[in-house]
């Protein structure tokens, strides 16, 4: 790590020091990352503090991780090399949508105090399914 931190300190192009030194050779295209997500301690906080094009180092329980902010590619959804981080996209983005219209059509729901006064919760059929 010593010579990373030196190689870095004197100017070395981080790219060229990740390429030489990385054990991380999984993902071709990077981590995509969310602000909630379960990962390592500090690198989600740390890659949402940096402008893009910045690296900074997190020492962490698992190791240290050099880290470079990247923009977002061309729709990674759908690229293969990053299926892991979007394995429910399609499924959010509709809930997330929808979620959106009904939320824009809730104030004009009207409930009909009349038809809702003909029930009561005495006269309701016992809901067993939960027991």
């Amino acid at each position: 790590m010593a010579a990373i931190d030196e190689a870095l300190a004197s100017g070395e192009d981080f790219d060229a020091v990740y390429e030489a030194a990385s054990e991380d050779r999984y993902y071709t295209e990077g981590y995509y990352l969310t602000r909630n997500m379960d990962f390592v301690e500090g690198v989600v906080k740390s890659a949402f503090d940096m402008e893009i094009g910045e690296w900074t180092k997190v020492e962490s329980d698992v190791g240290v991780h050099y880290i470079k902010r990247l923009p977002l590619g061309e729709k990674p959804w759908a690229d293969e090399n990053c299926t892991d981080f979007f394995p429910d996209y399609d499924e959010d983005v509709s809930s997330a949508l929808f979620t959106a219209m009904l939320d824009g059509l809730m104030p004009e729901v009207v409930y009909n105090e009349e038809a809702l006064s003909a029930y009561t919760v005495e006269a309701s059929p016992m809901n067993t399914r939960f027991n």
